[in-house]
């Protein structure tokens, strides 16, 4: 008695497999001919920030340093909303143009406002070592 329940079992557990397989590749099927059928294509990724904003970003930039000259990287990029990475290429470029320049090296790199380096005064000079 016990093996023709198991065998029922199987049966079922059998039928509900290959009723589950058609569902699924009926259901794969639908879902292909709808995205084929409304583009014609697969569809394409969208540009993404750093392209989408490029020149609200550099004008950005442009207007935040006017109102804090001196800033870093990080904290241009922080202030304007945009990753570190585009505000650095957005840096480069309004550089090139003339609109901003920077001053110190590496880490310690900070831009202006406009084609020329801040006046002397604003300069902090390296403190020197205990003679």
């Amino acid at each position: 008695m016990s093996n023709s329940v198991e065998t029922q079992i199987k049966e079922h557990i059998a039928s509900f497999v290959r009723e589950l397989d058609v569902l699924v590749r009926r259901n794969t099927l639908e879902t292909l001919r709808s995205v084929l059928d409304s583009t014609g294509a697969p569809a394409r990724r969208t540009a993404g920030r750093a392209r989408g904003q490029g020149g609200n970003i550099a004008a950005a930039i442009v207007s935040h340093l006017r109102e804090n000259d001196g800033q870093t990287v990080s904290q241009i990029a922080a202030a304007v909303g945009a990753a570190p990475r585009v505000t650095k290429r957005a840096l480069v470029q309004l550089m090139a143009s003339g609109e901003i320049s920077k001053t110190g090296l590496k880490r310690g790199t900070h831009y202006h406002a406009g084609s020329r380096a801040p006046a002397a005064a604003s300069v902090g000079r390296a403190r020197r070592g205990k003679r």
